[in-house]
């Protein structure tokens, strides 16, 4: 049992490093249609990162946009990165001089432990079988049943997770003041979870 709680402290107490997901809420307002040059948002949690700087829930964070993706075929959504150029903690703003902090828009928040297991529930062991995410999917659309009607919402959804529904083109990515989004913060070169960018 001690051990345990060691254990369980230390868990606790460990910064978080490269490639860290945020929960943040927009002080201004994003268009991919007309991007803004700056990006001010709150923090929503309280996180330590390897640089040294520390957001706590109500932390003001001026940002700078430096990239932004616009909508493509293969339903890939826009999306942004922004550096961070300062943040206000208890009355007081520190300028932040690291220029390779860096965060990107995430839509979604990591998963829960719900999502993990129908990720996880369509391989076995480290083998995917075959034709079982789809009837993950189906089952998944017809618990949300967005269409009113069970089965039908549950055939929609197997096609939205299948390669056919990537062929059409993405959305545009609007934020308005006081919604709610993520960002994936990275302070090294080598985030594990960056994703690669295909070009067309």
């Amino acid at each position: 049992m001690k051990k345990f709680l060691v254990l369980l402290f230390s868990l606790i107490t460990i910064p978080a490093y490269a490639g860290v997901t945020v929960e943040v809420q927009a002080l201004s307002p994003f268009s991919s249609t007309e991007p803004p040059e700056i990006l001010n948002f709150k923090s929503m949690e309280k996180v330590t990162f390897e640089n040294g700087i520390e957001f706590e829930p109500g932390t003001v964070v001026e940002t700078k946009i430096i990239d932004v993706k616009f909508p493509k075929r293969g339903k890939r959504n826009a999306s942004f990165t922004v550096r961070p150029t300062a943040f206000i903690t208890h009355g007081v703003r520190k300028p932040i001089e690291d220029f390779e902090f860096t965060a990107k828009y995430k839509a979604k928040k990591p998963l829960d432990k719900g999502e993990l297991a129908l990720s996880a529930a369509s391989t076995v062991g480290s083998y995917f079988v075959k034709g079982f995410g789809q009837g993950i999917s189906l089952a998944k659309g017809m618990v949300k049943n967005e269409q009113g009607n069970r089965l039908k919402s549950g055939v929609v959804q197997v096609y939205e997770d299948s390669p056919l529904a990537y062929i059409e083109k993405g959305e545009d990515l609007y934020i308005y003041e006081n919604d709610i989004f993520y960002l994936r913060f990275k302070t090294s070169e080598l985030d594990p979870d960056e994703e690669e960018t295909i070009e067309e």
